[in-house]
């Protein structure tokens, strides 16, 4: 399968399951749009993994949740600060720069308080460029959740195919319906205390934190 056929699939079970979060999806980005974001990205010293374009020729951002949170319009890197602070872990380790701030972090999903799903442009040694992870605010433990879009689009799909969710209508602001993953016990994740508790089962995230600062 590729990231095309998981998004058709993806496009086709929200029409079904989620019609309201559906409705919520930006369209598209044209492909003279793409073009343009691809050449800022090479302005900024950063090459666009081609699986990122492809997830926003499939839509171009919405105002309802998709993957259990808000997903962004394109925008730009982080450019990172010079006085940088370290934060408290990679999970794995080595993977992710263990600096609070550093450049080259692209955020398309987010919680609305400063936390984000991200495309990782500068990981750490033993991480691979174009790989997602939990940054933010809060994120003082960050986790690798896949190698690259395609493999978190993937992941997330299977989920959808094997029933492992559970769905919520629309409360507070929201335009549209949430989906919560099942955990290990079979629970629908709705609380987390870091991001990577949204995605079960996903590249390094936690089953537990007990270990953790």
């Amino acid at each position: 399968m590729t990231l095309s056929d998981d998004l058709a699939y993806l496009e086709s079970w929200m029409q079904q399951h989620t019609p309201l979060a559906h409705a919520g999806l930006f369209p598209p980005l044209s492909g003279a749009e793409l073009i343009r974001l691809r050449g800022q990205l090479l302005r900024a010293g950063y090459a666009a993994p081609d699986d990122v374009l492809t997830l926003y020729s499939w839509h171009g951002g919405s105002e309802a949740p998709l993957f259990g949170l808000e997903w962004s319009e394109p925008g730009m890197p982080t450019q990172g600060i010079e006085e940088d602070v370290p934060f408290a872990a990679s999970h794995p380790p080595g993977h992710i720069r263990e600096t609070f701030a550093p450049p080259g972090y692209w955020g398309f999903l987010h919680d609305s308080g400063g936390n984000f799903v991200a495309l990782d442009l500068t990981p750490g040694p033993a991480g691979q460029t174009g790989q997602v992870i939990t940054t933010g605010q809060d994120e003082h433990h960050r986790f690798v959740l896949a190698a690259s879009v395609g493999e978190f689009v993937r992941m997330y799909v299977e989920r959808l195919r094997a029933g492992a969710y559970a769905i919520r209508p629309p409360e507070g602001s929201s335009l549209g319906e949430r989906v919560c993953l099942l955990d290990g016990a079979g629970q629908p994740v709705e609380d987390y205390h870091y991001l990577a508790d949204l995605f079960p089962g996903f590249g390094a995230s936690p089953a537990v934190y007990a270990d953790l600062g």
